[in-house]
């Protein structure tokens, strides 16, 4: 744990900071922009099929990069990445006919209505585009229009309300890698145009729907990761988007554990990482089975305007200053499983500084034990010295390695907003028996997070706004939902108030040496607005060069600032099917670079099914206990049988907590096999009988460790 270095300094900034709020209580500058919108759809059809696919012969290399060139298409202004390990070509525009494939689309809005355009239709047919080399590749402007006479325009003389973009796209290959970018700076649209959406490669490596190998797969982020079988037959039609903000499950819009998608086929794959523009990006996943479109494809999609619509008006922002930003590894037989992604996808996030270069080697098998003292600051529902006696408890039955999450410790509980203090509750104890806690868990070695909200704004704070002016609110749900249930919606607030509720923080916490901090009110519905993630980012950093800081996983948007991540959802959204598949693909990517634990195991009366697979995915389990009678995480109910689970884990697995996972596969039936550095399998056996492989018996509803 990090202790506070200088309480001073940190009285002198919060003084200043409330100071400077106290001048500023007008109603910021929203800085959006509204516009009355048509109802109107409009594109163009195909005007020439040769447009829409690539022809090898064309092809001309303008960048290489160990076994990978980059090609270009001057007639399609297209691009290709030709890899000579696997002697595969991965093609912006498919080698096949298809009609509606493009190297890039948009969608304008205006009061002519809604304009979808894409780049073959509109701008490479009316001879719009243009292209100059680079030193590692080229950079292609595509200027798009529905109309030929606006498309070949200069920009100064396009009208206000045309539909016309013109959109820089760089493509760079270096270090083994395609960085695809776009520079919003150099991007202009009219002033009374809205650029709703963009459409990046969205066709990069597409294939027939009907001719995949055996193996073939999309990779998907969601939840552990999932895998859409492309060359099985489906059980329904998959078209579905996992959305970097979205926090609710509907039918085709999921939320996204990660800004990563990828493709895996016979003898090569791909993986891509979104950095620039990852907080409004989403990823659409399609195994298409219809006879017009028979294609499987994975994309990134952009929503940088971040426009709401109500009645006919469309509400906007200016486009960010951080652009988009896309990295592609490419793969090759025998190294190319979604575990191998997995690799790859860890080591460019290692370059990319997202994930620290190396975590220590540890030796135990870790348990994160979340207690809830209070939900509103007016309930009790486990005291401190409960707390402290619930620890020593679980160090007693063998427990070594054990991480304590302590939720609602402060006024206003879990629901703890900008209006509350960062001070110890009287009903649970107050500061006494608060500090005595602290000493007492550093006695015993037991790291300590307070959780705290750090966005929820108070009556009396500026709320933060979206595009149409409105309040941005957030569902506050509390640890254990749902039986502790959900609470009303909480405004958010502005981000300029970010930092004076750090300071506060940083001056409660202070009093409490040795504890580090656990924020649990991120929500990934307010990365978008670029400003407040800017200060969520610096607050981060301010909280973290004082305290070990533990966040709650709500995407990749702050994953750097983590020293440890909980909350990591196993299972996935889209049910298990023939053609779709659970698989670890990120906790592939996080184990042995940082410390992750899964959701609360406990509750549901499935907390074995629940602790082997966290054996299964190499995560820290967690559980929530509180001492409040009837409520299934009363620690009576599950303690000693998940402490015995994770002592006995501990000396069997501890030492693989800094190993990379190299490997993982279905055996059979309810059996998985993981595989890690070293050469370390472990099986874990969901069945409810023993089940025999190579001579080795796993009993039911256990793990076994061969080395």
């Amino acid at each position: 744990m990090r202790c506070a270095k200088n309480r001073f300094v940190i009285v002198v900034l919060l003084i200043c900071l409330l100071l400077q709020l106290a001048s500023s209580c007008a109603k910021p500058d929203i800085q959006t922009r509204w516009l009355v919108v048509g109802n109107e759809v409009r594109g163009n059809a195909a005007i020439s099929p040769e447009l829409h696919r690539t022809d090898a012969s064309r092809l001309q290399e303008v960048a290489s990069s160990g076994d990978l060139k980059l090609l270009y298409d001057p007639v399609t202004a297209g691009v290709s990445v030709y890899d000579a390990s696997a002697d595969v070509y991965w093609h912006a525009l498919p080698a096949f006919e298809n009609r509606f494939s493009s190297v890039l689309s948009v969608t304008l809005v205006s009061s002519g209505g809604r304009y979808y355009l894409n780049s073959q239709d509109n701008a490479v047919a009316f001879g719009s585009f243009t292209s100059e080399s680079l030193t590692d590749g080229l950079r292609v402007v595509y200027r798009l229009s529905d109309m030929a006479t606006v498309a070949q325009a200069a920009a100064a003389s396009v009208p206000a309300d045309a539909a016309f973009i013109s959109i820089p796209v760089e493509y760079r290959l270096s270090d083994g890698r395609l960085a695809v970018s776009i520079d919003y700076t150099q991007v202009f649209v009219p002033s009374d145009v809205i650029l709703d959406r963009i459409d990046l490669l969205p066709y990069f490596g597409a294939s027939y729907a009907a001719t995949g190998d055996p193996g073939d797969f999309l990779l998907v982020p969601d939840g552990p990761g999932g895998l859409v079988l492309t060359e099985t037959a489906p059980s329904s039609p998959f078209d579905r988007t996992f959305s970097a903000s979205a926090e609710t499950v509907g039918e085709d819009l999921l939320p996204a554990s990660a800004s990563v998608f990828g493709m895996g086929k016979t003898r090569a794959g791909f993986v891509a990482m979104i950095y620039g523009g990852a907080p409004y990006s989403a990823i659409r996943a399609q195994k298409s089975v219809s006879n017009s479109d028979r294609v499987n494809l994975a994309y990134a999609t952009f929503t940088p305007s971040q426009t709401v619509f109500r009645d006919d008006r469309g509400y906007f922002r200016d486009l960010p200053t951080d652009g988009i930003s896309v990295h592609y590894r490419f793969l090759s037989a025998p190294v190319c499983s979604y575990v191998d992604m997995a690799s790859a996808c860890r080591e460019d996030m290692i370059r990319s500084q997202v994930l620290p270069a190396v975590q220590p080697a540890g030796d135990t098998f870790p348990l994160l034990v979340s207690v809830l003292a209070s939900a509103d600051g007016k309930d009790q529902l486990t005291a401190y010295q409960q707390v402290e006696d619930l620890c020593a408890v679980l160090k007693g039955k063998g427990i070594s390695d054990l991480v304590l999450r302590l939720y609602g410790a402060f006024d206003g509980g879990v629901m703890q907003d900008a209006d509350a203090g960062i001070r110890a509750q009287r009903p649970l104890g107050g500061k006494k028996d608060l500090t005595s806690l602290c000493d007492a868990l550093q006695e015993m070695n037991v790291p300590l997070y307070f959780g705290a909200n750090l966005t929820l704004a108070g009556k009396h704070t500026e709320p933060l706004y979206l595009s149409d002016g409105s309040k941005c609110s957030v569902p506050t749900q509390l640890p254990g939902a749902p039986f502790f249930g959900v609470g009303e919606q909480k405004t958010v607030q502005s981000s300029d108030l970010l930092q004076a509720q750090v300071l506060r923080l940083l001056s409660g916490l202070s009093a409490y040496k040795h504890a580090g901090c656990a924020v649990t009110d991120l929500h990934p519905s307010v990365y978008p607005d670029p400003q407040f993630l800017s200060s969520l980012r610096e607050s981060l950093l301010s909280l973290r060069a004082e305290n070990s800081l533990m966040l709650s996983h709500t995407g990749t948007a702050l994953l750097q600032y983590a020293d440890f991540l909980s909350d990591f959802p196993l299972t996935t959204a889209v049910p298990e099917a023939a053609d779709y598949r659970t698989v670890p693909f990120f906790p592939a990517v996080l184990h042995g670079a940082l410390p992750f634990a899964g959701e609360i195991v406990n509750g549901d009366g499935t907390y074995l099914l629940s602790l082997l697979k966290c054996v299964e995915y190499g995560a820290i389990p967690q559980a929530l206990f509180v001492f409040a009678e009837g409520s299934p995480y009363f620690y009576e109910e599950t303690m000693s049988d998940i402490a015995d689970f994770c002592a006995e884990a501990g000396k069997t697995l501890g030492d693989l907590s800094g190993a990379a996972i190299e490997s993982h596969e279905k055996v059979q039936d309810g059996l998985y096999r993981t595989g890690y550095s070293g050469g370390t399998l472990v099986y874990v056996n969901y069945n409810n009988y023993s089940v025999n492989v190579n001579s080795i018996t796993i009993p039911p509803y256990s793990y076994i460790r061969i080395n």
